[in-house]
């Protein structure tokens, strides 16, 4: 298996061939090792958000590897092999990865926000909100949109208890409509992180979640807070972009800034009822 990582334009890296003794293969390890690595070190240590990788077409172990990783397979394309290994042309099937979660990879960065805030890091440093100690909803906790939240925003907006009462989503809500949206929350996130330094410029922690027993996460809603910047209640055109303009150019901590709240939690969703 061939893996390059890039991270542009952050960190560029190559890692060599990998491969395992045969008396170790069959058992997951290799699977482990990768996860481990790229969970513990490439992301948090030297900030790697994308991950090039190829393998040649047939090597099913190896494709397998991939995908319990979490890489995507996205397509094919041909390498000349060495002189010395016959120097013919081989098909090698191609994967990426990229990271699903907005993380803060400065450590005093996150120093800085935790001491700020009420906002923690999970070892992948991807910021997110616990719920008090004291609440019975300590299984819940907040983080930003992640790019496999796709689907299950979908479910949300489509949920028929949730969607009579939206104003601006269009429909049907498609899973490009989705993404358009994650990728643009995710950007709003890891400014409002990264800039923590000079004055907090909104909320990035949008999407509730729940911890199950088994360890795994599960997506339960939206809870989203910015600028207000639609003034439906005003009925004048021209008024209504008055406002929205006069809020927009207020400077970052004026207490005069407008904030608007919206938040959307299907029947399906496990919150407590």
């Amino acid at each position: 298996m061939y893996v390059f990582p890039l991270s542009p334009p952050r960190t560029s890296l190559t890692l060599p061939p990998v491969a395992l003794l045969p008396s170790h293969t069959g058992k997951g390890l290799l699977t482990a090792a990768l996860h481990h690595l790229r969970n513990s070190y490439l992301v948090p240590v030297l900030n790697v958000a994308y991950i090039e990788s190829h393998a040649f077409v047939g090597n099913a172990g190896s494709r397998a590897v991939h995908l319990k990783c979490g890489f995507k397979q996205t397509g094919s394309s041909w390498i000349q092999q060495r002189e010395d290994r016959g120097g013919q042309l081989r098909e090698t099937w191609n994967f990426e990865w990229r990271s699903d979660a907005v993380t803060v990879a400065s450590p005093s960065l996150r120093t800085l926000i935790s001491s700020q805030s009420p906002l923690r890091f999970s070892p992948s440093h991807e910021p997110y909100l616990p719920f008090p100690s004291e609440s019975p909803f300590t299984d819940y906790f907040m983080t930003p949109f992640r790019l496999s939240d796709g689907p299950s925003f979908v479910n949300l907006v489509r949920d028929p208890s949730v969607d009579p009462w939206l104003f601006s989503p269009p429909k049907p809500y498609l899973l490009s409509d989705a993404e358009k949206r994650i990728a643009g929350q995710m950007k709003s996130a890891k400014k409002i992180l990264e800039t923590w330094e000079g004055g907090v410029e909104g909320w990035p922690l949008a999407i509730l979640r729940r911890r199950k027993e088994d360890g795994s996460e599960e997506f339960v809603g939206d809870l989203g807070v910015g600028r207000e910047d639609d003034f439906l209640e005003v009925g004048d055109a021209e008024e209504r972009e008055r406002k929205t303009g006069e809020n927009e150019r207020r400077e970052r901590g004026d207490p005069e800034i407008l904030w608007t709240m919206g938040c959307k939690f299907g029947r399906s969703s496990s919150l407590p009822r």
